[in-house]
């Protein structure tokens, strides 16, 4: 019984596979790919996994590992829907999606309430980096509308990155260093992602952005450990503001993540109190 079953299941894998690699063959029929990929039999064997000719000729039943077939979806440039369904014609389990519809809502409402209790500069975003809160430190801090008072199209933190506004408030190197780190970080955490329709979005919100096509395909290419530690220089004080972001997500999944700027020194602590006190007079003012 157990053979039937798994001769079925690898036979269905086999197929999805095969399916696909189809697919991207025909996609790919009148132009090359970005990678320039012909997506044949033998290179999804040559690159992707040395084995799957014999898987897909027969001569062997092993069972693929997990890791071969992730291997596989990458590169077949598979989204993340058509991974899970790879993975669980295998028998592995699926990776886990993030929350969306009311389960979302509640996550977010959560996490709302969570930034007004904690005191440091805090923004809630989901994995899109689309900005769904922040508290008064942060839009004191940084000088911008609170996030309900501002447009949607500038609601995500590609605008704050990037924007010239905002741009300016700290020194070349320091910004280009901290930019590159960001986006690091958003490009690691999303790399089952890169094939999704979101994720394009993303990328085509970057490319209004001056500067961001030259560091995204510096982060594409060669992506750079995240330190968590990133600067902003301040004009009113001529002061550069050191800080670490600290991650903390709402619920059992990644996102939607609160993230905090923690200051680094003690200079910067009193820094982020006058901050403070500005936020709470504009408080008791509303």
């Amino acid at each position: 019984m157990y053979q039937k079953t798994h001769s079925k299941s690898l036979s269905q894998l086999i197929n999805e596979i095969e399916t696909l690699r189809i697919r991207r063959q025909d996609q790919y029929r009148h132009y090359p790919s970005p990678q320039l990929k012909v997506f044949s039999q033998q290179e999804l064997n040559d690159v992707a996994c040395p084995s799957c000719k014999n898987y897909l000729n027969g001569r062997t039943r092993k069972v693929l590992s997990r890791e071969a077939i992730l291997s596989i979806a990458e590169y077949l440039e598979c989204t993340l829907q058509q991974i899970n369904e790879l993975l669980l014609c295998a028998g592995y389990l699926p990776i886990a999606t993030d929350p969306d519809g009311i389960a979302l809502d509640m996550r977010l409402e959560e996490g709302r309430a969570t930034l007004q209790l904690l005191s440091f500069p805090a923004v809630l975003s989901t994995r899109d980096w689309r900005v769904k809160g922040t508290n008064s430190l942060y839009t004191s801090f940084w000088n911008v509308p609170a996030w309900e008072q501002t447009p949607s199209d500038k609601q995500h933190n590609l605008h704050l990155l990037f924007h010239a506004d905002f741009a300016g408030r700290r020194p070349l190197q320091t910004r280009t260093q901290t930019l590159h780190g960001a986006l690091s970080a958003f490009y690691t955490h999303n790399k089952l992602f890169v094939h999704d329709s979101w994720f394009q979005q993303f990328v085509d919100l970057g490319n209004q952005y001056h500067d961001f096509k030259q560091l995204w395909q510096s982060v594409t290419s060669t992506p750079a450990d995240f330190q968590n530690v990133g600067e902003v220089f301040i004009a009113q004080t001529n002061f550069i503001y050191r800080f670490r972001f600290l991650h903390m997500s709402i619920g059992q999944q990644l996102y939607p993540v609160i993230t905090t700027f923690i200051p680094l020194d003690e200079t910067a602590r009193q820094l982020l109190a006058t901050f403070d006190s500005h936020a709470h007079s504009c408080h008791l003012e509303t």
